[in-house]
């Protein structure tokens, strides 16, 4: 009796489609056309939308639709659940916000049980406020549309690219701004090699104020100018940052040269946990104590390092170095008035002459108004990465490298993408599955009992449930327990598998931390943070490594992150782990190349039941895979050629790097300029009542607010997401509040009291 938009069609149902059982199987099993609907709804001017339940997700999804419109009435029933907001209060804005739009409300149900009396109210004030119709292009900074490019695309075989490298011009003086007009004050972190000196002698040349930092027992200043610090410990990066702000010499500049030293080969003796200190943790402490920068003024921070880019498959890539890559990626991402760049470079100390020419090219890169995030130099030459596409094809058959029940191992074997990869070689090869898990999970024996014992939501007996259907499609299959970081459990892992199967034949590594345990922005990363993160991709590719490396397998897929080439807000150590799984495998490539060892960088998977509210949050939700769609890619990477690294990006690569990485910055100066030249926008219809600023810290804080969201006129109790705020952009305002106040300010935070009081 009621219309409504079809989840499968995108449009209005039809009475022989919901009368069909094979239209209701289709809706169960196909893709939910959520934007095509509310697109439909959006034709007629009239609509508002009520998301019926806890938070604003679908809510987000309809205000970011291209056809919604400024006034559309978009409100939500329930608080979001990191609300700090009571819920019969935010119950009755809602309805009074409906109420507003001109909807019926049967106000005699609602006042039932009290009894009113009516007053008059006075006529409302004529305020001779103008208003202009070209403001919309001039508001808020980076919207989902602008920060993502072009949307998911349809076409899987579109989705796999290939790292390589382009040989560029070396920058000169001019491009580079050599001759500086004026004195600016640098950072150098200084390994005391001849590279490192021969730069600082350089800027020194250039009239430049160089303070130098090298590593030491403790936070000292051992002579003007000259100061060590622990590579490890964040409050001496603090302590350093808190001397330099007293002094007025906050760097505008900053070189690390910690990591510059060549490699040698892989010694076989494990993790180099000094040079995580010195590169990956040194990075991150170094951003930790930017955010306590005043956001006023920009910073430039250029990484000197060795050994982790594989541009001509000669080097000897150190998967330790490379775990700064994601600090790198990520600094800029949360702290827009920072730019990093990764300089990776390789030098002779023997040759004098071409370890001058190589600093003061690193001077160049430094000073370059671009800034690539990523540049390696080989032989004297100039390489910049890029991304080029390979369409693979959907096989006909199971991929080649999948065996008729092939033994195969699947360490994070209980998680979502463990199981989804479980079902799948159950289904199409009746495969014999190892699953490792280091939840604790009962062994085949006492499944029986578990069922018996336990309720159908407890999360070990819905597992237990899977593996019993699997089972029916003809698998065979083995549990354990055990932790992919421990040696001694991964030894016995292989014991159990040869004793029972024999013979392994694939494996799978899927462990790893995800959800909000992976988010955690760099001001507030603690080393604990990072260890989580470490432990299934670093440590225990190592350990995976050292158990299986020598066996004849037919391929270990290592499970990678698209983080490793777009970063993601509060991804820094998780982007971080994944880079060391590529340089990983790039390191046993090396004069290996029928190494069996690969690596994927995913896009994001969607299982629903996990919300999914970190990294870039909600602006990259469109590009996500379903279960299903990620198999399809797995399909056919293996039975795609033999390569060490795949990354599958299910939107333009290209336009999404342009968009996130390499011109952030240019489009925040282009909208700022856009945004003064136009002026802001008075403050919009909102269902709170206006309260002005009561103090001076109020005041400030409120202009933070104003300049980034282009409103003027903001009251103490006006909710930011209200305003237009979204998840990008209460990372900005964190860290220029951060930085204008020196307070330690949380991102959840903003979330749990979103307004100016």
């Amino acid at each position: 009796q009621i219309p409504f938009i079809s989840n499968v069609s995108g449009t209005w149902i039809r009475t022989e489609e919901a009368t069909n059982p094979n239209y209701w199987a289709d809706h169960l099993r196909n893709t939910v056309q959520f934007a095509r609907g509310i697109g439909e709804l959006l034709q007629d001017s009239r609509t508002l939308f009520l998301e019926v339940g806890p938070g604003k997700t679908l809510s987000t999804f309809t205000r970011r639709h291209p056809d919604c419109r400024p006034d559309t009435v978009v409100v939500s029933s329930l608080r979001h659940p990191k609300e700090s907001y009571p819920d019969l209060a935010f119950l009755v804005n809602t309805l009074s916000r409906l109420w507003l739009a001109g909807v019926r409300i049967d106000w005699k149900h609602y006042f039932q049980n009290e009894r009113r009396r009516r007053i008059v109210l006075p006529t409302y004030p004529f305020e001779r406020q103008r208003y202009w119709l070209e403001g919309g292009k001039a508001r808020v900074a980076m919207g989902a549309s602008d920060m993502t490019g072009e949307k998911k695309q349809s076409d899987i075989s579109r989705w796999f690219y290939l790292p390589s490298w382009k040989r560029k011009p070396l920058l000169n003086d001019s491009r580079a701004g050599e001759s500086l007009e004026t004195e600016r004050p640098w950072l150098l972190f200084t390994d005391g090699g001849e590279l490192a000196n021969l730069t600082a002698k350089r800027l020194e040349e250039m009239m430049q104020t160089v303070v130098q930092v090298q590593e030491g027992s403790a936070f000292a200043e051992i002579e003007a100018g000259k100061f060590t610090l622990r590579p490890a410990v964040k409050d001496d990066y603090r302590k350093l940052m808190e001397t330099l702000r007293e002094r007025q010499q906050i760097p505008q500049q900053i070189l690390h040269f910690w990591t510059a030293s060549s490699v040698d080969a892989d010694s076989g003796n494990g993790i180099d946990r000094s040079t995580i200190e010195r590169g990956f943790y040194s990075l991150l402490y170094l951003g930790n104590s930017l955010a306590m920068v005043d956001g006023s003024r920009t910073v430039h921070v250029s990484v000197v390092t060795t050994n982790t880019q594989d541009v001509t498959g000669e080097e000897t890539v150190s998967p330790e170095k490379a775990l700064l890559l994601g600090p790198a990626r990520v600094l800029p991402q949360e702290m827009p008035y920072v730019s990093c760049q990764v300089l990776d470079v390789e030098w002779n100390p023997a040759d004098k002459k071409s370890v001058k020419k190589l600093a003061q090219n690193i001077v160049r890169e430094s000073l370059d108004a671009k800034g690539e995030p990523l540049v390696a130099y080989r032989g004297g030459h100039r390489w910049l990465p890029l991304y080029e596409s390979v369409e693979l094809p959907s096989p006909e058959e199971p991929p080649f490298r999948l065996r008729e029940k092939g033994v195969y191992l699947i360490t994070g074997g209980h998680g979502n993408i463990g199981m989804t990869i479980a079902r799948y070689l159950a289904k199409t090869v009746q495969a014999r599955l190892v699953l490792v898990g280091r939840r604790s999970f009962p062994l085949r024996k006492d499944w029986d009992a578990w069922l018996a014992g336990h309720s159908d939501a407890d999360w070990v007996t819905e597992r237990i449930q899977e593996l019993l259907e699997l089972e029916k499609e003809g698998a065979q299959i083995l549990t354990l327990t055990a932790d992919v970081s421990k040696p001694e459990d991964m030894k016995r892992v292989k014991v159990e598998v040869e004793k029972k199967f024999g013979t392994l034949h694939g494996i799978f590594h899927a462990a790893g931390m995800v959800g909000n345990a992976s988010f955690r922005l760099i001001a507030e990363t603690q080393e604990e943070d990072c260890e989580v993160q470490f432990g299934a991709k670093v440590y225990g590719a190592e350990v995976l490594y050292k158990t299986f490396g020598q066996d004849n397998l037919d391929f270990c897929l290592l499970q990678s992150s698209l983080s490793t080439v777009l970063g993601g807000l509060g991804f820094a150590a998780y982007s971080a782990a994944n880079h060391f799984l590529d340089a990983f495998v790039a390191r046993l490539q090396r004069g290996n190349t029928d190494s069996p060892w690969m690596s994927v960088d995913w896009d994001g998977w969607r299982f629903w039941q996990e919300g999914t509210e970190t990294g870039m949050g909600e602006e990259v939700r469109e590009f996500e895979m379903t279960p299903e769609e990620g198999l399809e890619a797995l399909r056919r990477i293996l039975a795609g050629p033999r390569v060490p690294r795949w990354i599958v990006s299910t939107g333009d690569l290209q336009t999404r790097l342009e968009k996130w990485v390499l011109r952030i910055q240019e489009e925040e100066k282009e909208t700022t300029a856009r945004e003064e030249s136009a002026g802001k926008y008075s403050r919009p219809n909102l269902p709170t009542p206006f309260v002005a600023p009561r103090n001076e810290l109020e005041k400030e804080i409120a202009a933070v607010w104003e300049k980034l969201l282009g409103i003027e006129g903001l009251g103490v109790h006006d909710n930011f997401f209200d305003l237009g705020g979204n998840s990008l952009m209460g990372t900005q305002l964190v860290s220029e509040l951060r930085a204008k106040f020196q307070v330690e300010l949380p991102l959840r935070a903003l979330f749990e009291d979103p307004t100016i009081s």
